[in-house]
């Protein structure tokens, strides 16, 4: 409509037909709010592909980035958890079938205190996960446990990890135990303390005479931050039941440490995730721990349960060993495969 025709129209009015009986006549002012209306409306029509396509690139910039940040955590993190002995526990491992099923994991604490070559697995837990039942139970095999190992003769199996890695232990606690284990976990206890500081502390029931280098931890139950807690772990000599003790209170933070992980915001994760990444090896990715950490959100405490294989000391050759009571060991794996709590 040209600018003539508009002001004759404006001059004139317009009579709009409503209903077929019925003509309303506008005035040249609501005639010319109107015209602005509709032109307003035309060209906001104009403008929405244009913002629909700005905001659907927009939206494609920020799932990149995103992408690319998830890209670059998920490699860098699988990267620092690879195990050196990768390619040979992956031998021994035996994969789960059915994700609804439990499966074995083997925990190794190395306290390498600086040196790496060479260390013996101070902790030898076996953990049997169930993702349906919200379950895990923890079994303590006591680090002077006597073994054979081909080509070495008799030995404690903790010896295992320092003759053929992760590898080596995974393939004789999955014989000594008769399951399959599908992963395992390498810790190394100097990063404790960072990971038990960066969860705020964890609480654990601390035994009476904890000390180690003079530096003592109050008994009983309390939180610990993670320079008690790597005491927690390490002492041994100070209690009358020696290493069986120490197994028991690494179980303990085992738990505790799991539980407080189980209990972070979604939002916290890939931190304490960074965090374990600097002192944890194991054969599985960023992306299964998290996914396994998701299905366990929310476990009842009491559905950790801990245990160690009934040894009895045994001195042979000038050696100290720990024997299997080996009834008594194949009931408490009898209830272990069926998920039954061994101490019942």
């Amino acid at each position: 409509m040209s600018r003539k025709q508009r002001d004759k129209r404006g001059a004139q009015g317009l009579a709009i037909q409503v209903s077929p009986h019925r003509t309303v006549e506008l005035s040249p002012e609501q005639d010319r709010k109107a015209q602005r209306k509709a032109e307003r409306r035309w060209r906001r029509r104009k403008r929405l592909p244009w913002t629909l396509a700005f905001l659907f690139f927009f939206m494609l910039d920020i799932a990149a980035a995103v992408g690319l940040y998830s890209y670059i955590f998920l490699s860098n993190n699988n990267a620092q958890l690879r195990l050196e002995d990768e390619e040979a526990v992956l031998e021994v491992l035996e994969p789960t079938i059915d994700p609804a099923e439990p499966f074995y994991a083997l925990i190794l604490g190395i306290d390498t205190r600086g040196n790496t070559k060479g260390s013996r697995s101070d902790t030898i837990i076996l953990a049997r996960v169930d993702t349906v039942n919200q379950q895990v139970i923890l079994m303590s095999m006591p680090r002077d446990t006597k073994i054979t190992i081909d080509g070495h003769g008799y030995q404690k199996v903790n010896a295992a990890y320092a003759f053929g890695g992760s590898a080596l232990a995974v393939e004789k606690m999955s014989e000594l135990c008769e399951v399959p284990i599908s992963h395992v976990v390498v810790i190394n206890f100097d990063g404790v303390e960072d990971l038990v500081d960066a969860l705020g502390g964890v609480t654990v029931d601390v035994p009476p005479n904890t000390m180690v280098d003079n530096v003592w931890v109050p008994s009983g139950v309390q939180t610990i931050n993670g320079e008690q807690a790597l005491i927690f772990a390490r002492c041994r000599l100070q209690y009358a039941r020696g290493d069986l003790q120490r197994a028991d209170n690494q179980r303990a933070l085992v738990a505790a440490v799991a539980e407080k992980i189980l209990e972070l915001p979604v939002t916290q994760m890939p931190d304490v995730i960074t965090t374990c990444c600097s002192f944890v090896s194991t054969d599985m990715s960023v992306q299964e721990i998290i996914e396994l950490a998701m299905h366990m959100r929310g476990m009842d405490p009491d559905n950790i349960i801990s245990c160690v294989a009934p040894v009895y000391s045994s001195y042979e050759n000038g050696i100290s060993y720990q024997r299997l009571y080996w009834d008594d060991f194949e009931a408490m794996m009898d209830s272990i495969r069926a998920g039954e709590n061994p101490n019942e």
